[in-house]
């Protein structure tokens, strides 16, 4: 069996080989058309922003504005330390660790073209990794296994995003 350690390490690794580059797969819609509703919520990999859609939650985090859930908006800035607990709630700590809203970017990427969402999408996670490793992780909630499991979903989303390498 592969532990859950090394099926997170094997996601990591494939979403930061691809980061770069648009093709056939990850390619990006052309300028001004949009993700229909239907598809942009249809699997795993919605963003769960709630009342906001992909498209705000995006620029938002473009900004340093995070919405979590069903969470209000909260500002961490352009470099959160992963530590952060704003509302002093669980659950939000939990949905920061589970990394979703970055599908937004991803899907952002995808509609707009502009790789600035992809680019800052892979910041985060590049941000994630540096500030949790196993050993001395920034949260209690870095590796739960519900947070665990949801960001081993949402890299696996946003590998399939980015074009294959190769």
């Amino acid at each position: 069996w592969v532990s859950e350690r090394a099926i997170t390490v094997l996601v990591l690794v494939m979403v930061l080989v691809a980061a770069t580059g648009v093709g056939a797969h990850g390619a990006a819609r052309p300028a001004g058309e949009r993700r229909p509703a239907a598809e942009a919520t249809s699997d795993s990999c919605n963003p769960n922003t709630d009342t906001m859609s992909a498209h705000d939650a995006a620029r938002h985090l473009m900004a340093g504005r995070y919405k979590l859930g069903h969470h209000p908006l909260v500002r961490l800035g352009r470099r959160p330390t992963w530590a952060e607990d704003p509302l002093h709630d669980r659950n939000w700590r939990e949905r920061l660790h589970m990394l979703r809203f970055l599908n937004a970017l991803m899907m952002e990427w995808q509609d707009s073209g502009d790789p600035r969402y992809r680019d800052r999408a892979l910041e985060l996670v590049r941000s994630w990794i540096a500030h949790n490793p196993r050993s001395d992780p920034a949260s209690a909630y870095s590796w739960g296994d519900h947070a665990t499991a949801w960001r081993t979903i949402t890299l696996v989303c946003i590998a399939r995003m980015l074009p294959p390498t190769g």
